[in-house]
């Protein structure tokens, strides 16, 4: 149970455990043939602890894997990718924005001369990000055909949190300190999350949360919130690392009415951290 249900047990608050929950999905795969050498020894007591802390980790999991209804609205789109501190060629990304034509773009690990130059070769884009051109900083691009937003910076999570207040919506590009030794800073900036997810106004949160929906901080501070990739049943499509994607620690977050209805999950070159592009439905009426 310490393996496969940490968070049940309020243990993924610190590490190894933190860690040990991002990988659920894997180590329930992994049980299925611990399983089957313990039912074929008659290691029956085994199979009897193992067995239904398996069937809980299932049942918990599975749910990712199915869609909901696709909602009724208008269609906006949202980038999201992780720039591993601006290591990603500018001329690639332009292509994936061109190509996909997102209407909000939120970028962790940017930087303002990146999200500056980026923008210089979009033209209908606006760009936003802090007044340091520290590349683990978080930049966004907004559309033009979106109005003029209003921007804030909420400096209470430690990479700083970008808004983008719009007609009838607000963006967030957000970036949360990972889980490292110490989990303290990683909690602190996921229970940030629970200011917008109360949020009953149109509202999408998109970025590097460093945390699956295995993590009980991670699931405590969304609620309001709904995933856009367990809506469209790509709840398991893993965004990191890269090379050898295991966890899906990048999200789009929406509350207030905004939901999924397609979910792409786009190699990134340069990039330790895969790309999401998101399609939603805004309410009717917003």
């Amino acid at each position: 149970m310490l393996v496969l249900l940490p968070d049940l047990l309020g243990l993924d608050r610190w590490a190894p455990f933190a860690q040990l929950a991002a990988f659920r999905p894997a180590l329930l795969l992994i049980t299925v043939p611990v399983l089957g050498v313990l039912a074929w020894r008659r290691r029956w007591w085994l199979v009897a602890l193992t067995a239904p802390v398996w069937l809980i980790g299932v049942a918990l999991t599975v749910p990712r894997l199915i869609p909901v209804d696709l909602p009724q609205g208008r269609e906006i789109t949202v980038l999201s990718a992780n720039l591993s501190y601006a290591q990603v060629p500018q001329d690639y990304l332009v292509r994936i924005i061109r190509d996909r034509r997102p209407d909000l773009v939120s970028l962790p690990e940017s930087g303002q001369s990146y999200v500056t130059a980026l923008a210089g070769k979009l033209p209908g884009y606006r760009a936003f990000a802090e007044s340091t051109d520290a590349n683990w900083r978080t930049g966004l691009l907004v559309a033009d055909h979106l109005g003029t937003p209003r921007t804030g910076v909420d400096t209470e999570t430690n990479f700083a949190t970008l808004s983008a207040e719009l007609p009838g919506l607000t963006f967030v590009a957000f970036h949360a300190f990972p889980p490292l030794s110490r989990t303290g800073r990683w909690r602190h900036d996921l229970a940030e999350l629970s200011h917008w997810c109360a949020k009953t106004t149109p509202t999408i949160i998109a970025g590097d949360f460093n945390a699956t929906l295995d993590h009980g901080p991670f699931r405590a501070a969304m609620r309001g919130c709904r995933d856009a990739a367990s809506d469209t049943g790509t709840g398991l499509v893993p965004t990191w690392p890269a090379e050898l994607p295991a966890v899906q620690i990048d999200h789009v977050l929406s509350a207030g009415g905004p939901v999924a209805r397609r979910v792409e999950v786009l190699d990134l070159p340069g990039s330790d951290h895969r790309a999401l592009v998101v399609t939603m439905a805004l309410p009717i009426g917003s």
